[in-house]
């Protein structure tokens, strides 16, 4: 073997030792992506007091990973508290207060991961939120009361519930009308109905939604 094939077969050794050392160059980290968000982005009827969850690739910096919320058509920001999970990997934002109801909801998210890695992929979502966002409790009529020829009651429920009120003169099945309709925002309604003043036998119930 002449001295030439000797000198590169010992540089070559010195170049991978050095290398086993130190290391090979690395290749660059992926960039962290959202792998899911509850509720799916286009999703209808969602609760208004709801959270919304993100789940990413990878653990995040929380110090620098943000998600904003907007109306979609005024482009209201609206409020939420963040809470992450234990490996920061999953983002859980509460509106506080409640989204409105049937509202179209914007979301964006932001961010990185703690070699600064920004956020790739998808970061926009749409979603719309429901009718009512409390959950369905029972529905109670209460304090009825006839002045003038006029009945009125009445009916407590959930803050924020959506119950339809109905009466009938005959209590047969199919002789239900609606009266009113109304999500509730104090959890209780006063109910006046002019139907009373022309008639005195008029039964009245309540049930959840519209």
């Amino acid at each position: 073997m002449n001295r030439f094939s000797i000198e590169n077969r010992d540089r070559f050794f010195w170049a991978l030792t050095l290398a086993l050392i130190v290391g090979f160059p690395g290749q660059p980290h992926a960039q962290p992506f959202i792998i899911s968000t509850v509720p799916d982005d286009s999703t209808t009827g969602v609760s208004p007091s709801a959270p919304v969850v993100f789940t990413f690739s990878d653990p995040m910096d929380t110090n620098q990973t943000t998600a904003q919320f907007h109306d979609s058509a005024t482009f209201i920001t609206y409020p939420t508290s963040y809470a992450w999970s234990t490996d920061n990997t999953v983002l859980t934002c509460t509106p506080a207060p409640a989204f409105p109801a049937n509202r179209g909801i914007f979301w964006s998210v932001s961010g990185q991961d703690p070699d600064g890695n920004p956020l790739a992929g998808s970061v926009e979502g749409l979603f719309r939120t429901g009718s009512s966002g409390a959950v369905a409790g029972p529905l109670t009529l209460a304090n009825p009361t006839r002045a003038a020829n006029t009945f009125s009651f009445d009916v407590t429920s959930s803050t924020g519930q959506t119950f339809t009120v109905e009466y009938s003169a005959s209590l047969q099945s199919n002789s239900w009308n609606a009266l009113l309709t109304t999500n509730s925002p104090d959890g209780r309604v006063h109910v006046t109905d002019p139907c009373s003043t022309t008639n005195l036998y008029l039964f009245y119930r309540a049930r959840n939604g519209s």
